[in-house]
């Protein structure tokens, strides 16, 4: 024996250089001593979290992400040199050459005005129930009035602060920007000290938070709109002179982008390249869904239920799927064409975006499998809205390659981001699971595999009591193979 020591001892000693060269290979790759510093002195309330290195303009670059407060995602871009070339913060609006940006691409406003967001005496209902209003209908920006300001304007009241900071980590929860019309039309008559005062708070008060765009009207809104940016000229003011400029009326000629059209009766069609407000009348928002419905949406839908099983057929189920076709369904982005149908089922392509259905459903028994790559990353999303982040309006059961990991709020048949499961029932990656989902009002109910793994009211969660209990069917395309297969459904 004592002579296979010195193997043994080899043997180990192999062992262990490659053990040694596994961790050095896992632990991530440092930042050059110039980048580092450059990033340490942008960084301020954020924290750094990763970075890659990219070509920028035909030059290596690294593009550092950071977090800073409410989890906001702030992206930097600096030369190898460790210049900074570029700081985007997540959902921040700027204005550049006349256009309209949000996070460094166009944006075009299409709204309604919902004054009574900001309702300190119905808060946070008020707000998220505006935000579920105008996704529902695919408008993509909150326009509310602001409130809370003290008679003299010197202030914003305590209780309006707290508004306004649930305010903030909502947007940025759901990836929404707002607009604030800093005097409401009906609010008393002040004279222009304090109106000047008022404008200076705001911009103060509101300063680095530029998902914001602030609304300033009146016969003094030019010289407001200069003295509000004099403080936080970073934020994008809507005034005469300033960086954009709200009319009333119908774009007929909508040349100028940095104009923003109030429109109290809609045309027949949808303005096209141009911004524009709906006033928040009940007819409105009935237009700004007309206007947004694909036309497959407007012709009645009829499922082949054939692929069903003669009991499904007699419980009252649909076939959302048939296995051969995407009849019922629609691509979220019509660029990039969504999931492909292989061997009987929706798989995910390399950049071909998530899928939803054409009806919208409220009361509802829905069944489907699905089986997903390790690691891989994906769900369905149900009682969707038109716009806006989906999983934080309707709600999303979680898919994920997690086989035989403890359950979080992220696990497979969670309710994302809130729910853990109660227990982690996902079959090993590669095989095919089965999901039913029960909604019934605020009662949902998850089984996974034969397994129940949620049971829960919303409206005991102060989180889920506001999501919208009517939607749409998301199948997500998070960059991970995934496919979906036996999609039915039973309205309840």
């Amino acid at each position: 024996m004592k002579h296979l020591n010195p193997i043994l001892g080899i043997l180990v000693l192999a062992l262990a250089l490659q053990f040694w060269n596994a961790a050095a290979a896992a632990q991530p790759k440092p930042l050059p001593p110039v980048i580092k510093q450059a990033v340490d002195q942008e960084l301020g309330a954020y924290k750094y979290r990763s970075f890659s290195e990219i070509k920028y303009q035909d030059k290596p670059a690294y593009s550092i992400e950071a977090r800073g407060p409410f989890n906001r995602k702030l992206t930097m871009l600096f030369g190898a040199d460790g210049a900074l070339l570029k700081k985007i913060y997540e959902c921040q609006f700027s204005v550049k050459d006349n256009r309209l940006l949000q996070e460094d691409h166009a944006f075009a406003i299409q709204s309604i005005c919902t004054p009574k967001a900001c309702d300190l005496e119905n808060s946070p209902k008020a707000f998220i129930e505006a935000i579920s209003r105008i996704s529902y209908v695919g408008g993509n920006l909150l326009v509310s009035d602001l409130c809370g300001l003290t008679p003299d304007g010197a202030a914003i009241t305590p209780e309006a602060d707290q508004l306004y900071q649930k305010m903030i980590g909502r947007m940025l929860y759901i990836k929404l920007g707002c607009m604030l019309r800093v005097f409401s039309p009906d609010a008393p008559q002040q004279d222009r000290e304090i109106r000047l005062k008022s404008v200076q708070t705001v911009a103060e008060y509101f300063k680095g938070h530029n998902q914001f765009i602030f609304w300033i009207d009146g016969p003094d809104a030019a010289e407001l709109a200069q003295a509000f940016k004099e403080i936080s000229p970073e934020l994008v003011v809507a005034a005469p002179g300033a960086d954009l400029q709200i009319v009333n009326g119908q774009p007929e000629n909508p040349a100028s982008k940095s104009t923003v059209f109030l429109i109290n009766y809609p045309p027949d069609n949808k303005p096209q390249d141009c911004h524009y407000l709906l006033t928040g009348l009940p007819r409105n928002f009935f237009a700004l869904e007309g206007w947004n419905a694909a036309p497959e949406e407007k012709i009645p839908w009829k499922p082949d239920n054939s692929v069903l099983s003669p009991q499904e057929r007699k419980e009252g189920f649909i076939a959302l799927f048939d296995g051969k076709t995407t009849n019922g369904w629609l691509p979220l982005s019509k660029s990039q064409g969504g999931f492909i149908i292989k061997d009987g089922a929706f798989q995910r392509k390399p950049g071909g975006g998530g899928m939803r259905t054409i009806d919208r459903f409220d009361d509802f028994i829905l069944r489907y499998e699905y089986k997903i790559e390790k690691g891989g990353n994906s769900g369905v999303q149900v009682r969707c809205p038109r716009s806006n982040r989906a999983s934080k309006i309707g709600f999303e059961v979680q898919i994920l390659g997690d086989y035989g990991k403890k359950p979080d709020k992220n696990s497979t048949g969670s309710i994302y981001d809130v729910l853990a499961p109660t227990v982690n029932a996902s079959k090993p990656e590669g095989q095919w699971n089965s999901i039913e989902v029960r909604c019934k009002g605020p009662r949902v109910r998850v089984i996974l595999n034969g397994k129940k793994v949620q049971d829960v009211n919303f409206d005991k969660y102060e989180e889920l009591k506001y999501r919208l209990r009517n939607g749409f069917i998301f199948l997500t395309d998070h960059g991970n193979f995934v496919a979906y297969r036996n999609i039915r459904i039973k309205r309840l």
